[in-house]
């Protein structure tokens, strides 16, 4: 079996994840960089009761649920239909589907091969080194014996790009700002150099 594992952060599937999402974010040590576990561990609660409210808030305005998991999961539905040579899921990292469930729906071995493909085009260690290190430590912890291999950061690959470029150019007709904004989601610029 070769299964490909598309990784990401997720996205609130209903307003009472929101809290799931944000305390699992900031507990993540690549997310909010306090050593001491029990230390960032408070810090991640008092930040979650802060921004849980707002999130929901926000949530509301979208039909009170991130799209991303029922996209991605359409996304692996229609790879796994077109093909029989690859398994396409995902795994998020904060909420529902985690690495531990998914990887126990499969019986992999040594013959076997797990492809991660984390879904950021660019490199950061609070996505792509997060959502590896997640997965490389539970298939470590279930003793599969399977080989893996990554997919590598993207965002220099020409369809990728071609791909961008048709979708702002499909879309400038419909807003009139002259100007584009691409955003790294609020990080630090440390974390981005």
């Amino acid at each position: 079996m070769k299964l490909v594992l598309f990784l990401n952060m997720g996205g609130a599937t209903n307003l009472q994840d929101c809290e799931v999402f944000l305390k699992n974010m900031f507990n993540d040590p690549y997310i909010l960089g306090i050593k001491n576990r029990f230390l960032r561990k408070f810090v991640a609660w008092i930040i979650t009761k802060a921004r849980v409210k707002a999130m929901q808030e926000n949530y509301k305005k979208m039909g009170g649920k991130s799209p991303l998991n029922e996209l991605t999961q359409s996304l692996c539905d229609k790879l796994n239909l077109k093909q029989d040579e690859f398994k396409f899921d995902f795994v998020n990292l904060y909420v529902p589907p985690f690495a531990t469930e998914i990887l126990q729906k499969y019986t992999l071995n040594e013959s076997d091969e797990i492809i991660l493909f984390p879904l950021y085009p660019h490199h950061s260690c609070t996505t792509v080194t997060s959502s590896l290190e997640v997965l490389q430590n539970e298939i470590s912890k279930q003793k599969i014996q399977a080989k893996v291999k990554t997919i590598d950061i993207f965002y220099k690959n020409e369809l990728y790009n071609e791909m961008i470029i048709s979708h702002i150019l499909a879309k400038k007709n419909k807003f009139d700002a002259k100007i584009l904004i691409f955003s790294a989601h609020s990080l630090p610029q440390s974390i981005i150099d």
